[in-house]
């Protein structure tokens, strides 16, 4: 109602070490940082922390994860700084209860009040850019993508199963994928739809489908509209829609359409990639790319409707993390599609085939 920040809860390997690591002399010490730095979560809560002691509070952080070091070399190792950070994903919520999931292998669960109910981490090498792809809520378990794809039993924090995807070494192992975890019903089965086309069984992690020839290294998330499901793969200029039977088969046979995308005509200011998940409404699939070229495509009829370069300042400066042209999501709102720039532009357009 008021925006004012009810309470900040550390979910660092700390609250997540073991009994016997505990007993640790580096986590004494780490744990005596933590009570300093809940002092100064107390103060931003309150609205009363300084610039600098918000300064304080990163120092005793980076201090208190040297020390978990000390506990454990391996598991409480931490990888680069993501592109995204170590939080930048969406947490998940079923109305009790909120799931978040840290790029450092952390996943906790809280209540509404702010009681952690359950903490663990679980720890893979970070991909290329790191990993980016926000956790799902889905059948009673809690799923989050590192490397494998794993199932934690909402209520207890329990592994309910790992699913490996992908190789567990190199930066760019086959089959990767920066997009978010998606869920949908299949002859009233829940399955997990994955940013590189995989579609996984969200009862036991069974693969029910995958496609190979869709590449590695996919960034756009999933999006599901009715019984089809669209799929941007990165570095194919392609829109893939692939339709479910209406019962669930193992294996899966969706039935696949793939429409190429010809972005000749347009400038390309860093490269053609669809980044961005589409938008489909109304029989219309609204693709923005990369360099801020608008594509949109009858989904019947699966051709190319239009295509227009927006005024989205997409001719600007870019460096090889994440500002890299035009990246974000389009929206719909009531009767109006939005459109981002990663510069501080937005565009509105009404939704139609011209």
């Amino acid at each position: 109602t008021d925006g004012k920040v009810m309470w900040v809860r550390r979910s660092s390997f700390l609250e997540a070490a073991s009994g016997e690591e505990r007993k640790h002399p580096a986590y004494q010490e780490a744990a005596a940082l933590a009570v300093k730095i809940d002092t100064l979560n107390a103060a931003f809560v309150a609205g009363t922390a300084s610039d600098e002691q918000l300064r304080e509070k990163t120092d005793l952080e980076k201090d208190l994860g040297k020390l978990m070091k000390k506990v454990d070399p391996e598991k409480y190792a931490r990888s680069p700084v993501p592109d995204v950070g170590f939080s930048g994903f969406t947490p998940s919520t079923d109305g009790r209860f909120i799931y978040t999931w840290f790029a450092t292998g952390v996943t906790a669960c809280y209540d509404l009040e702010g009681n952690r109910q359950w903490i663990r981490v679980d720890r893979r090498p970070a991909v290329e850019h790191g990993f980016s792809s926000s956790p799902l809520l889905v059948d009673g378990k809690f799923v989050v993508f590192m490397r494998d794809l794993w199932a934690f039993d909402s209520r207890t924090g329990e592994l309910a199963w790992q699913t490996p995807l992908v190789s567990h070494k190199g930066l760019n192992p086959q089959g990767f994928f920066h997009g978010s975890l998606v869920a949908t019903t299949i002859g009233g089965v829940r399955v997990i739809l994955l940013g590189n086309g995989t579609i996984v069984r969200a009862s036991d992690g069974k693969v029910l489908y995958t496609n190979p020839e869709l590449g590695n290294q996919s960034v756009a998330s999933p999006v599901v509209e009715r019984d089809t499901l669209f799929f941007l793969p990165t570095l194919k200029m392609q829109l893939v829609m692939q339709r479910f039977p209406a019962a669930l088969t193992d294996p899966l046979e969706p039935s696949t359409r793939e429409l190429t995308l010809d972005l000749s005509a347009f400038p390309t200011y860093y490269l053609p990639w669809h980044l961005a998940s589409p938008i489909v409404h109304d029989g219309l699939a609204y693709l923005v790319n990369n360099s801020g070229v608008l594509t949109v495509v009858d989904v019947e009829a699966g051709n190319v409707v239009y295509q227009k370069l927006l005024d989205l300042d997409t001719c600007q400066a870019h460096n090889e993390g994440a500002a890299r042209g035009i990246g974000i999501s389009p929206a719909l709102a009531g009767e109006c599609l939005y459109f981002f720039g990663n510069n501080g532009s937005a565009l509105v357009i009404e939704p139609g085939p011209v």
